[in-house]
């Protein structure tokens, strides 16, 4: 699979503490550039793991919403549930 974006140009910043974020916030992380997905009202910067999704472009189809059920589907194995957990940003506030 190639590459979906431009190669960074510097080492990714560190992760933010984790804090609360409105879903009008997490839409606008929808490109490949800058790729939020909720899962279970939890929110996760998946932007640096774009290019590694076994899936290639499947995951953006999830981008800057609420991907719970893409996410819990089939295609995914268990072990998922840990790998996402080093993307952990935050959670859906009101």
């Amino acid at each position: 699979m190639s590459s979906l974006r431009s190669p960074p140009t510097a080492a990714p910043p560190p992760r933010p503490e984790p804090r609360g974020y409105t879903m009008e916030e997490v839409s606008k992380h929808n490109t490949v550039d800058d790729l939020w997905l909720v899962v279970d009202k939890r929110i996760f910067d998946v932007t640096d793991y774009v290019d590694s999704h076994p899936g290639g472009e499947a995951i953006l189809r999830g981008a800057g919403q609420d991907a719970t059920v893409r996410f819990r589907g089939p295609q995914h194995p268990e072990t998922v549930n840990e790998l996402i957990e080093d993307y952990y940003i935050g959670y859906v506030v009101e």
